[in-house]
């Protein structure tokens, strides 16, 4: 087994030696060259199974956005915090998390998966290291803006007291400088959803956290949502899609999966409970983008 891996690792590195090299992107001193694209290719074919099936230069462009998204954060990352996967446990539960929402039970088995695709479990580790330690500097960061309104949240609860509206739903989350950049993005996002639908789009191109899930954002109560929100799903139906909707710092577009009543007894403490998440998720995830922006607005940056 052992001499069987080393050949198959000289094969692929004598594969990866032939292919000629092409600086893809730089930042600041930083190169991204055509074979770290392609390595993301494989990455994100292999953690997302709905993707094997799309054309290949559609994934790679969105490969290229998504090993240039993170090196940025990488490096600023490295400046408050030490990467280092290896020391930390907390990862095992996130790596579970990401096999067993592609039907794997356990690590070995997964390792099998990933070297399908010429990825090892080291290589996954790192790359959620790298997202996990960005959460944790946006909240570090943030958590004293986070406000919470308790008593409108709570409101919201007592009025859905006896049957409550809950919807399941998709998001694309996308940012836009001024109106022409908002014109061609949002132009692109239909037209891709129209050629391979919202969930693909959603990870192809989404802005938020939720492209890792096809922008699902699962089942939300309607006393978890702003009335600017809830006021827009209100008139839409099964599959429905809402114009871009400003939130802080960007545009969101969400698609309604299903929508149905709840009749059962509400747990008031667990409603409230949800809300205060589910807001503070929100408002993170905002801050996350604007700080992100920000960050690359002061890098020297060209693509090729």
């Amino acid at each position: 087994m052992i001499v069987f891996l080393a050949i198959n690792l000289q094969q692929l590195n004598l594969a990866l030696m032939s292919q000629e090299v092409k600086i893809i992107a730089k930042i600041n001193n930083q190169i991204i060259t055509n074979i770290d694209v392609e390595n993301e290719y494989r990455y994100l074919t292999a953690l997302n199974k709905q993707l094997q099936d799309l054309d290949k230069q559609k994934l790679l462009s969105s490969a290229k956005d998504s090993v240039i998204k993170e090196l940025i954060k990488k490096n600023e990352i490295k400046k408050y915090y030490k990467l280092d996967w290896k020391e930390n446990d907390n990862l095992k539960n996130v790596i579970k998390a990401v096999y067993q929402r592609i039907g794997i039970n356990d690590e070995e088995e997964f390792e099998k998966y990933l070297y399908q695709f010429d990825l090892t479990i080291d290589t996954v580790y790192k790359k959620i290291e790298i997202e996990a330690a960005w959460n944790q500097l946006i909240y570090d960061k943030y958590r004293d803006k986070i406000k919470i309104n308790e008593q409108q949240i709570k409101q919201k609860i007592k009025q859905n007291s006896q049957k409550q509206l809950a919807y399941n739903l998709s998001e694309i989350l996308f940012s836009a400088a001024n109106v022409t950049e908002f014109n061609q993005k949002y132009e692109k996002l239909k037209d891709s959803i129209d050629e391979l639908g919202f969930s693909k789009t959603a990870y192809l191109y989404s802005e938020s956290d939720s492209k890792n899930e096809s922008g699902l954002l699962g089942w939300v109560n309607e006393s978890q949502l702003s009335d600017l929100i809830r006021n827009e799903l209100g008139s839409l139906k099964k599959g429905d899609l809402t114009q871009p909707l400003d939130i802080p710092g960007a545009k969101i577009i969400l698609k309604i999966n299903e929508k149905k009543f709840q009749d059962k007894e509400i747990n008031f403490t667990d409603e409230y409970n949800k809300g205060v998440r589910f807001e503070t998720d929100r408002q993170l995830n905002n801050f996350s983008l604007i700080y992100f922006n920000k960050i690359k607005d002061t890098l020297t940056y060209e693509q090729n």
